[in-house]
């Protein structure tokens, strides 16, 4: 089983021969609702929408849905 340390503590801290090299990859931790939506193409009321989907009067959210709808009959 791997140990669930950080690698700047299981790695880094142990070398002496380690070095450091700038770079901007634009990279995201994704840790929150909000850095996923961030991180996501909106549609012109802001939404990140995913599977689907039925939104009325709705701005700036995410929404995934994995199953259908099932038609106009849920309303």
């Amino acid at each position: 089983m791997c140990p669930a340390d950080s690698i700047d503590y299981a790695v880094m801290e142990k070398t002496a021969n380690a070095m450091m090299v700038p770079f901007n990859a634009g990279w995201s931790d994704i840790g929150s609702w909000s850095a996923l939506w961030d991180n996501n193409d909106k549609n012109e009321q802001g939404n990140v929408q995913q599977g689907d989907v039925i939104s009325l009067e709705t701005t700036n959210c995410f929404i995934r849905s994995d199953e259908k709808t099932g038609g106009n009959d849920w309303y």
